[in-house]
Formats: C-alpha cells, sequence, structure tokens
C-alpha cells in the first residue's frame, strides 16, 4: 500500500517543541541538522528524520528498531563488496 505524506514547514517551531522534536531522532541526524545553514534545511532534515522513524514503526510496531544513516561517497564500490560490504 502507498502512503502520501504531506508536511507543512512554512511556519515557525517554537523552541521548546524544535528541542522535543530532535529529542525523537538519533544523534547524527541531530549533529548534521546543526550543520545546515538555512533554518528551512534544517526543518526538512528533522522532518525528514521524524518520518523514516514514522514509516518504521508503522511497518513494525511494537519493535524499537534504530536507524542509522551512511553518507554517499564516490569510492569504488568493488573495493567495498571485497572488504565484505553490502551496497544498495
Amino acid at each position: 500500500m502507498l502512503h502520501t505524506w504531506i508536511i507543512n514547514i512554512s511556519g515557525d517551531i517554537r523552541p521548546d517543541k524544535w528541542q522535543s522534536l530532535l529529542d525523537h531522532i538519533e544523534v547524527d541526524r541531530r549533529n548534521s541538522i546543526d550543520k545546515f545553514r538555512f533554518v528551512d534545511d534544517k526543518k526538512r532534515s528533522l522532518i525528514a528524520g521524524l518520518l523514516v522513524k514514522a514509516m518504521i514503526n508503522e511497518l513494525h510496531p511494537n519493535k524499537n528498531l534504530e536507524v542509522s544513516y551512511s553518507k554517499i561517497t564516490m569510492e569504488n564500490p568493488i573495493s567495498k563488496v571485497s572488504q565484505g560490504y553490502i551496497l544498495m
């Protein structure tokens, strides 16, 4: 089943609500959010992290799954496969 999520990020988020939302995402994403220069980019990243968690919780209810992120690099994929990594 396909779900469409639409979030309006045009409004301001109160500082106490912002902190509350940050508390629900992983430390890695929090750190990357802090690096963004523009507030709208910070909001997009925060909402994306919350949506990923919501979707995972919808697919796998009652499981406390940890989400991890990796950065895309321009490394040679053949060397990654030979080191035992699975590329997706």
